[in-house]
């Protein structure tokens, strides 16, 4: 049964060719729609009138779809698809990029809405400063008439892209986000049990309706004839109940003055960023920093449509030699000075992760076997400390060493520090290599160092108060719209989002709002460690 329900996903996105002989050499074209909801939802919508547009026109069509609205135009101005249906924003670059035509649009006029739980805001003022779920940044009624009113009241608000419509939504049933964007023909056509769980707040004026176009390589003669078909639809029983499925009124020419007067709307421009390189700060190994952090660069992979590529460093120094060499669009979770540092170039803090038992920020501490006869930091003269990382290590290695120094103790110990991950300390710390390590007290909860080295039982013998966490930097580079797309999905990569266990095993709560200005309690350690 699994099986089978995948196969239809694969082949509802287009993924996998139909397992059948056309008669007489007939040509099969595809017929593309836009992912308001999830493919096999879609398929079901969309067959009857597909179907009944084959008879009529005497064209074979194979309905495809795409994971993701951002991908479905991805697709669709790289010319894929034979037809297609789109919003009509999307059209006239279509038109303008690949000569698509335009053979018919909904009778009714598109209108944009934000919905809530039904326990949610009264009205959109209640939006103000929350995260709003939208499907794409181009969604023309869900995303840009939508934003459009809401910058027009004045609300200032964060964003999150989740994909599709449908996901959207959901997200709000689920109590993720207070608001989702949409248009009223998704929201009717999703099922009872979830729309009876969201209420619509707004409803934006009318904007030109979504569009079926056929690729310019396509006869003329035959998509004459397709347009033919699609517009009569309304005038056969059969064609009146694939229309009502799609709670489609009709189908009818274009009409030349709303999209006149649509090209004269100023739209967000295109993506420019194709990739950004994800630099890991080298808490753990390099195979568990990996397992940790691949999920999440997955997961920013399919929502953002932008190759992720995930790099690991073996030690800190490898770390910064990459991070303050890099050129290219990234992403680099770092520790607090490495971030100020970053800062003061072309990057941009944008969260800060904390620990999952220290929502109030993250500390430096000195650490000691549970069997120890060292009972404060007093018992640490003449004892052999390693600090985690390097000499720029803030939480391993310039706290503890601050505390020591406070203690009286700067010169009366042992430094046993060594190259490698911040990891390593808490490993030779149980081989007995060791007396105490200078570590964060993240390595408290992780769970590799739990199962690895027994950590949770190990004792704290001085630590700081709490600490701003590892910060998230992103550079300067990637155009702004990307910057904040981005920064929505981290900071809403909750429990519900795939991947997030991997992130919660390294002992990681979740990511948290951030600046350059969160981070100046860390000069202070600095100072004192001159």
């Amino acid at each position: 049964m699994l099986r089978v329900k995948l196969l239809k996903i694969l082949f509802a996105c287009g993924l996998l060719l139909p397992l059948v002989q056309q008669s007489h050499g007939e040509v099969e074209r595809t017929f593309a729609v836009v992912p308001q909801h999830a493919p096999v939802a879609l398929a079901h919508q969309w067959q009857p009138l597909i179907q009944e547009l084959s008879h009529e026109s005497g064209v074979h069509f194979r309905f495809v779809t795409a994971p993701t609205v951002t991908e479905f135009e991805r697709r669709l101005l790289n010319g894929e698809y034979d037809y297609a249906y789109m919003n009509a924003a999307v059209f006239l670059d279509a038109k303008n990029l690949r000569g698509y035509r335009g053979l018919a649009q909904r009778q009714k006029s598109l209108k944009g809405i934000l919905v809530v739980r039904q326990n949610g805001p009264a009205n959109i003022y209640g939006l103000i400063g929350k995260t709003i779920a939208f499907p794409s940044p181009r969604a023309f009624g869900a995303t840009l008439l939508t934003r459009s009113d809401l910058k027009r009241t004045g609300i200032n608000h964060n964003v999150a892209y989740l994909g599709t419509h449908e996901s959207a939504y959901r997200a709000v049933t689920r109590g993720q986000f207070v608001a989702a964007g949409g248009v009223i023909r998704s929201f009717q056509t999703l099922p009872d049990s979830v729309r009876s769980t969201l209420r619509i707040v707004h409803i934006t004026d009318p904007g030109a309706p979504h569009i079926i176009a056929a690729n310019k390589q396509i006869p003329r003669k035959e998509s004459v004839k397709v347009g033919k078909a699609l517009r009569t639809l309304k005038l056969r029983r059969r064609g009146q109940e694939a229309l009502a499925q799609l709670k489609f009124k009709n189908l009818v020419r274009l009409s030349q003055q709303g999209l006149e007067k649509l090209a004269k709307l100023k739209f967000p421009a295109r993506r420019k960023t194709r990739t950004i390189t994800f630099h890991v700060i080298p808490r753990l190994d390099e195979r568990n920093t990996r397992v940790q952090m691949q999920p999440l660069a997955a997961y920013l992979n399919r929502r953002l449509e932008v190759q992720v590529d995930l790099h690991t460093h073996a030690t800190m120094g490898d770390f910064e030699n990459s991070i303050y060499a890099e050129r290219q669009p990234a992403l680099i979770n770092a520790n607090p000075v490495q971030a100020i540092r970053l800062a003061k170039k072309v990057y941009v803090i944008i969260a800060q992760q904390l620990p999952v038992k220290s929502p109030e920020g993250m500390r430096g501490i000195i650490l000691v076997r549970e069997d120890s006869s060292i009972r404060s930091a007093a018992d640490l003269k003449n004892k052999r400390i390693a600090f985690g990382g390097n000499n720029n290590a803030f939480f391993a290695t310039i706290i503890p060493k601050v505390l020591l120094k406070r203690r009286g103790l700067e010169g009366k110990y042992i430094d046993a520090s060594k190259p490698g991950p911040v990891s390593d300390v808490i490993k030779r710390l149980r081989l007995g290599e060791i007396d105490a390590a200078g570590s964060g007290t993240m390595a408290l909860q992780s769970k590799v160092l739990q199962d690895r080295f027994n950590v949770q039982n190990m004792r704290v013998v001085e630590q700081s108060e709490p600490m701003p966490g590892l910060a998230w930097l992103l550079s300067k580079s990637i155009e702004p719209a990307l910057r904040e797309e981005i920064r929505g999905l981290l900071l809403n990569y909750g429990a519900a989002a795939p991947g997030h266990a991997a992130l919660l095993a390294g002992g990681v709560s979740g990511l948290h709002p951030a600046s350059l200005q969160s981070y100046t309690k860390v000069k202070q350690y600095l100072q004192e460690l001159r």
